[in-house]
């Protein structure tokens, strides 16, 4: 089945004997019905036991915000390892050398949300890695739709982007959840635009649109409210500390920071120290008002 994310369409091919519908639901909003060449493809097999000794050497263990992310190299190949606990992966992804083609082994007799934990994982770094030259960024961020346009809200894991995107929805008039967790920014025709996409987290808001994007706030905890315009420098920290992206391999690392370049010189960039409180999104709109699309 093919699915386009961002005007990148991928396949994947899940086995008859597990329950597509519900292990690909947050995808059907993408699902594509017209015949496309895929990016990328990703091939989903149940195994007895995961096939560590193909991945290949442990190069590195990342401690990500949702996950465990073990890093194997065999020649010119990378393998993945996912889980969500610090123990051992519970499945994985080895992927050819060009990225293009993956197969996820989850084992067996896992849990459902075990095998989603997976797949979903294995298509966002699948995703990142085969458009980190195509002027998109995979980022890791909050956002809403406000009169029409996008703003995004950036932070640490556990600042409160999604507390801070509440506070909008309760308080500020003509605005909507477009993704909870990982939307994608993408750069066109001079243009730069937000996308909702399959994966939002804890949140089940999985939207098929696009919105032009008005404005980049990060966000950080503090006892009081105050929010300043950052310089192209500081907004090119904040933005990329965001992205996803395999920073080793030189060509996607120079393709994500071209773009990020570009996306920060086309919309507002702010800092917003803040409480969880209505004042808090209030000083937000009225900065961000001010900017110009």
């Amino acid at each position: 089945m093919c699915y386009t994310v961002a005007r990148h369409t991928f396949n994947v091919e899940v086995p008859g004997d597990l329950p597509v519908n519900a292990l690909m639901q947050s995808y059907q909003p993408f699902a594509e019905t017209e015949a496309k060449v895929p990016l990328f493809s990703l091939q989903i097999e149940v195994c007895r036991k995961l096939p560590l000794e193909q991945a290949g050497g442990l190069v590195r263990r990342f401690d990500d915000d949702a996950a465990f992310i073990w890093l194997y190299k065999r020649g010119d190949r990378y393998a993945f390892g996912f889980s969500n606990h610090i123990d051992v992966p519970m499945s994985v992804l080895i992927v050819d050398p060009n990225f293009r083609n993956g197969k996820l082994f989850v084992g067996e007799a896992q849990a459902l949300s075990l095998l989603a934990f997976g797949i979903n994982n294995s298509l966002m770094l699948l995703f990142a890695l085969n458009t980190a030259r195509l002027n998109t960024l995979l980022i890791h961020a909050s956002v809403i739709r406000y009169r029409g346009n996008g703003l995004v809200f950036l932070g640490k894991s556990g600042t409160g982007k999604s507390t801070h995107a509440r506070l909008w929805l309760e308080n500020v008039e003509d605005t909507s959840l477009l993704n909870d967790d990982n939307p994608v920014i993408r750069l066109e025709d001079d243009n730069v635009f937000v996308y909702g996409s399959p994966w939002s987290g804890k949140t089940p808001c999985y939207k098929n649109e696009r919105i032009k994007l008005k404005a980049i706030v990060r966000l950080s905890q503090a006892p009081m409210n105050r929010i300043v315009k950052l310089n192209r420098l500081e907004a090119y920290a904040s933005l990329i500390s965001s992205c996803s992206c395999m920073k080793w391999v030189r060509s996607m690392s120079d393709g994500v920071c071209d773009t990020v370049e570009k996306v920060i010189g086309q919309c507002g960039c702010y800092f917003l120290e803040c409480l969880p409180d209505k004042q808090a999104a209030l000083l937000a709109l009225h900065t961000v008002e001010t900017v110009e699309v």
